[in-house]
């Protein structure tokens, strides 16, 4: 099931229509960019101390998520 046709109705015609809904989710954008651009600025972490900031391409952004989705599911696992 997609994400439209969990909430038919109401006002989903019209933002799919104007471009502000789609039928897609964030982690589609991020697995297509990996795909299309990897080694592309992704993320730019600034930080307060005036330090040089960390910086992710796509593929390293990627990276991350999924070990942190990874570590989220183990912690379930074995907390539960």
């Amino acid at each position: 099931m997609s994400i439209i046709e969990a909430r038919p109705g109401g006002d989903a015609p019209e933002y799919l229509e104007s471009g502000w809904w789609r039928d897609g989710t964030i982690i589609d954008d991020l697995r297509r960019a990996v795909k299309t651009t990897p080694t592309k600025t992704a993320l730019v972490c600034w930080h307060i101390d005036g330090s040089e900031p960390d910086v992710l391409s796509y593929a390293e952004l990627s990276r991350r998520v999924d070990r942190l989705a990874a570590g989220l599911i183990w912690s379930r696992r074995t907390t539960w």
